[in-house]
This record gives structure tokens, C-alpha cells and sequence, in this order.
């Protein structure tokens, strides 16, 4: 999924498991057991480009990881 968020490819995911927290607002969720939700997702890419991830995939570079690791670390020191 993240994968596709930096390429700008529009996500459809399952509301299930962790999809959901990883996707934020930079997908679409949807339940992956009812047909008329994908097909309406689909649909809906033709028309929103803000689902094309660019954005929140940011959030999960090994820079932005590094950064919170050291918080957790400082957190406990302190």
C-alpha cells in the first residue's frame, strides 16, 4: 500500500486488520466483503485526486521512523 501511495496510485484497501491506520486519509477503505462498496470506490477515484497517497506516505519514511524511535528512547531516559 505504501508502496503505491509514493508511486501517486490511488488506494482501495479493507477496513480490516491494520489497513485502515496505515491508509489514514490517503486511501480508500472499504469493506472487502461487499461488491457495491468497490465498485463505488472505484468510481470515486475517477473524481478525487487527493486519494493518490503522496502525502501521507511521507509519514512513514525511515527518517520520520528514526525520529520518533529517539522520542520513544528520550521518553523513557527521562
Amino acid at each position: 500500500m505504501l508502496e503505491a501511495m509514493a508511486c501517486g496510485v490511488p488506494v482501495i484497501t479493507g477496513n480490516t486488520s491494520a489497513m485502515p491506520e496505515v491508509a489514514g486519509t490517503g486511501a480508500l477503505t472499504i469493506n472487502p466483503y461487499k461488491p457495491e462498496e468497490i465498485a463505488k470506490a472505484l468510481i470515486h477515484l475517477e473524481t478525487d485526486s487527493a486519494l493518490y497517497g503522496l502525502e501521507r506516505v511521507k509519514e512513514f519514511s525511515w527518517k520520520q521512523t528514526a525520529n520518533k524511535l529517539v522520542d520513544i528512547y528520550k521518553s523513557i531516559l527521562l
